[in-house]
């Protein structure tokens, strides 16, 4: 489908599942058996039959079709890809609350659409003007539409979830592009977009995982922003820390406050390093200088906000979280995750995090290991089985063949320790 008059044609004919859908809810929450569409079936007895409910998978199928329809359309370029775009969202509009099958196709159609847009950017100032407001217009249409499933389907924790994601995808693309960089009007709905993420969180999800879950996905698009300003940054990044602390679970918290020490001290990836094989009759030089150029100014937008005094203050706090854990094996094993961050951490040059603090935390694992031994050759047999009974976790678990998860934490250790030393004899041979 490349014109709007196809797409309208093609949504024209689908117009009747998404009418049956729409009928077929209204049936379940009237009763009305003549509100499913069509005539009523009727007993021998001449008496109305109850209609049969929608079934929600079937329903989910048929709408998940009725989405397929998205990537068929194919236009000439991308203003009028946007186009057809709208016409499919508004014929899909009339769904009523199962937006929540249909409209992510649309959504996510559009924000690939970003990709183009930079490729798209001109060099003339004058023509520019024109560029940023048909890239506004898309980031506009993304978030009203990704705001309209929020509204619609408010009572789908799955649906509220996917919103979210959509949000951060959207931020990342926009955040991304070396094209969009130093544009305010782009940084804003980067801005926006993670903001309406938090939104989404804060109003509709509710559960403690999905929190969790949810905040970690921000922190990851977080990370892999480059054009956002110091002030928004940081804003963002503060607003991470504070919804990270509010979780139920000591567990999560830690793992939120050392994965928010990963926002402060990024580093580029090794495959943005290595440069691309030069094409037939190019320069190798020239391809080498270009390349080693374009890995300059990434690695200053992806390091401007690097910090190292709140990278270890993150951490601190994670050991502070993890060492109140009441279960003493869970404890070593918070512990054991956040001396690998902090070995990533210095790997990466960050020189706040010192071969002290690391050692410190070495002994401190050493330490809480033995006193874990010390109780458990100590405590009488009743005083174990007491601990067992109540919910506790078992500290003979920690040295059980048979426990693997303990066995797992111990061995993870080890495993950390060995990385270490790998690591540290690699420097010093090189």
């Amino acid at each position: 489908m490349t014109t709007e008059d196809e797409v309208a044609g093609v949504t024209r004919l689908c117009s009747s599942l998404v009418s049956r859908a729409v009928s077929g809810q209204r049936d379940e929450t009237s009763g009305d058996p003549s509100s499913a569409g069509g005539t009523p079936a009727l007993t021998a007895s001449g008496q109305v039959q109850d209609a049969t409910p929608v079934d929600e998978e079937d329903l989910a199928e048929e709408q998940g079709l009725l989405a397929r329809l998205v990537h068929l359309i194919r236009g000439p370029d991308v203003v009028t890809q946007l186009s057809l775009l709208t016409v499919v969202r508004d014929a899909f509009s009339q769904g009523g609350d199962l937006v929540r099958y249909t409209y992510p196709a649309v959504i996510s159609s559009a924000t690939r659409l970003l990709g183009p847009f930079a490729d798209m950017k001109p060099d003339p100032e004058d023509e520019r003007a024109d560029w940023l407001r048909k890239v506004r217009q898309l980031c506009r249409f993304i978030q009203l539409t990704t705001s309209t499933l929020v509204e619609r389907s408010s009572g789908s924790s799955d649906a509220s979830e996917l919103a979210l994601q959509l949000f951060l995808m959207s931020a990342q693309a926009a955040s991304m592009s070396p094209a969009f960089r130093d544009e305010s009007a782009l940084e804003e709905a980067a801005y926006e977009f993670i903001v309406q993420a938090f939104t989404v969180y804060e109003e509709h999800i509710n559960e403690s995982r999905a929190q969790y879950q949810s905040l970690m996905l921000v922190i990851n698009a977080l990370h892999s922003s480059r054009n956002f300003s110091a002030e928004n940054y940081e804003t963002l990044a503060a607003k991470c820390v504070q919804h990270g602390s509010r979780l139920l679970k000591r567990p999560d918290q830690t793992r939120l406050a050392y994965a928010c020490a990963q926002l402060w001290w990024k580093t580029l990836p090794d495959s943005e390093l290595i440069p691309p094989p030069a094409e037939p009759g190019q320069d190798e030089d020239m391809v080498e200088r270009v390349h080693a150029e374009r890995v300059g100014l990434e690695k200053r937008a992806i390091e401007q906000h690097n910090n190292g005094d709140k990278v270890l203050a993150h951490l601190q706090r994670s050991l502070k979280v993890a060492d109140s854990c009441l279960d003493p094996v869970l404890s070593v094993r918070l512990f054991v995750e956040l001396l690998n961050q902090s070995a990533v951490h210095y790997e990466r040059r960050c020189l706040a995090v010192t071969p002290k603090y690391i050692n410190d935390l070495i002994d401190l694992i050493r330490t809480s290991i033995s006193n874990i031994e010390a109780f458990d050759t100590s405590a009488p047999e009743p005083t174990r089985a007491a601990a067992t009974d109540a919910g506790v976790a078992d500290v003979n678990a920690l040295y059980d063949p048979e426990a693997h998860m303990n066995t797992y934490v111990l061995g993870y250790f080890h495993r950390t320790l060995d990385y270490i030393r790998s690591r540290k004899e690699l420097a010093a041979s090189g």
